[in-house]
């Protein structure tokens, strides 16, 4: 995450550095982004970006934070209200996830096609499921599933995970919603993993 100099500017400014790292991510794979055009883009000079960002790395990170996560998150706050089964949890996840990338295809794009599936199910874990110890997502009731290790319970989330990254990536592909495939999916999972 970005330093705290960098909280310290002005709106308009945090806006110009990050509408430049979108162009830059939205435009070029990760490791061949170049600092250097983002920071002629933002006009700020080599020596700001290191007051403000780690690396390349901490402003990638930050970038998805700002289009991806944040709204994600504010967004299924406002729309869950109690707890759901998980299987409901994951389908609502990934209607918001549609939604943020179908406003920002070409960093959706870029961030599907140049992230393995292990990343992308990193970034959905730490949006979806991250920092929740098993059973405590507020979110989720768990209490249906037939299983109660926390082993079990994470090959679940991993495999709700990928189906999540996999429609992901036809819906960019494809420009079509996949919410009834995804439901599909999870209708014969949840057959196997529910009382």
């Amino acid at each position: 995450m970005p330093k705290e100099s960098f909280f310290n500017l002005k709106e308009e400014k945090k806006e110009t550095i990050l509408a430049a790292s979108l162009k830059e991510f939205s435009a070029i794979a990760y490791d061949k982004a170049s600092i250097n055009t983002i920071i002629k883009e933002a006009s700020i000079s080599r020596g700001s970006f290191y007051l403000y960002f780690e690396d390349k790395e901490d402003l990638y990170c930050y970038v998805f934070e700002q289009i991806v996560a944040r709204p994600f998150k504010s967004a299924i706050e406002q729309e869950i209200t109690g707890k759901i089964n998980i299987f409901d949890f994951t389908i609502a996840c990934y209607e918001q996830l549609e939604k943020r990338f179908a406003q920002y295809n070409d960093y959706a794009q870029r961030l599907l096609n140049d992230s393995s599936v292990a990343q992308l199910t990193y970034f959905l874990h730490s949006l979806s499921f991250k920092n929740y110890e098993l059973y405590q997502n507020p979110y989720i009731d768990t209490s249906r599933l037939r299983f109660k290790s926390p082993r079990e319970y994470q090959m679940l989330v991993d495999t709700l995970n990928y189906i999540i990254v996999l429609h992901l990536r036809h819906f960019l592909a494809q420009q079509q919603p996949q919410k009834s495939a995804v439901i599909q999916h999870l209708l014969l999972l949840k057959l196997g993993c529910q009382k």
